[in-house]
């Protein structure tokens, strides 16, 4: 099982949606907390389960929330760029990407 590392973009995308879930019902947040973790392992377990989306970008959904981890696979790791909703433009990956060490 390969490790992750979140890259700071996504510890904020996904601080962004824990509040705002949890300002829309309490409780709400966790779950999603709880979903993504769970897809995290997941992704840990099988890191080519996300579709390709540009050169070495992938993707995988969440089940139960609209939303998308974005990772790459680099030197033995997983490194997620973002968690974003899928009504974002998917291009903001690319830039992110730039910047992981």
């Amino acid at each position: 099982m390969l490790k992750y590392k979140l890259h700071l973009f996504a510890r904020s995308d996904i601080k962004e949606v824990i509040k705002y879930y949890e300002n829309e019902m309490p409780g709400l947040g966790s779950d999603f907390l709880q979903e993504l973790r769970s897809t995290l392992h997941l992704i840990q377990t099988h890191p080519k389960i996300g579709a390709i989306q540009e050169e070495n970008i992938r993707k995988f959904s969440l089940d139960r929330f609209s939303y998308d981890v974005f990772y790459c696979i680099e030197n033995n790791m997983i490194k997620v760029a973002g968690v974003l909703h899928q009504r974002r433009d998917p291009d903001l990956i690319k830039s992110r990407l730039k910047d992981l060490p």
